[in-house]
């Protein structure tokens, strides 16, 4: 199902105050000392303007594809898994077809613990956004499901998407062992996003309108 997200697109600008005191200090041959003070009037400095972060969110189905994982431990005795797990699967960003992998390394006790690795993007030509995930998973015995949350950080992007910062989350749920299909809610607050992701034309050097709206769907 599409969703269209409507959002303010904004424009901010720093301004840096700087004030100088000088400081002249003189010495007098009877020994006694004296100060004298002196300061300049206080300059603005005005920096160059920074686009806000756009947000973007979708939601994905993702599938385990290959992995190296092991088991150690007995099973309902602390048995712990560690290993490297690869998920693939897709969305759409503006209508276009873009396949999301989840390169995740695991390290959990039955079922619970901790999860890192990289989380990307990846468009039909080759243009990749990179991101680093930081989350943890949480098995519920009694449900057999096993709920993620991770925060993500953008590394960078190439070809077009080259220059894109950012940050933002995931949340998601399995509701079979390790390997199985994981659905990815995933929402990014993105600087310096090109128009692939954002869908207009100015997005790199944009100037202030009163909204702005792209569709992004599973």
């Amino acid at each position: 199902m599409s969703r269209t997200l409507s959002r303010p697109r904004r424009l901010s600008y720093s301004i840096a105050a700087v004030s100088a005191l000088g400081i002249a200090l003189t010495g007098c041959s009877s020994g006694s000392d004296s100060a004298t003070d002196s300061s300049s009037p206080s300059s603005q400095q005005s920096a160059s303007p920074e686009p806000s972060a756009v947000p973007a969110s979708f939601k994905s189905t993702v599938t385990s594809v290959r992995s190296w994982v092991s088991d150690v431990g007995k099973k309902k005795d602390g048995q712990q898994t560690y290993g490297v797990n690869i998920l693939e699967g897709t969305t759409q960003i503006n209508d276009v077809t873009v396949r999301v992998r989840n390169m995740g390394t695991v390290d959990y006790t039955e079922g619970s613990g901790d999860f890192g690795g990289f989380v990307e993007l990846v468009w039909s030509d080759g243009t990749t956004l990179g991101m680093r995930q930081n989350g943890a998973a949480s098995f519920d015995e009694s449900s057999e499901k096993t709920t993620f949350e991770a925060d993500l950080e953008v590394i960078n992007g190439s070809g077009s998407l080259s220059g894109t910062t950012g940050t933002g989350n995931w949340t998601g749920n399995r509701k079979a062992s390790l390997g199985g299909a994981v659905v990815m809610k995933v929402t990014l607050d993105l600087v310096n996003a090109p128009k692939l992701i954002t869908g207009e034309d100015n997005s790199r050097n944009p100037t202030p309108t009163e909204t702005y709206s792209a569709t992004i769907a599973p």
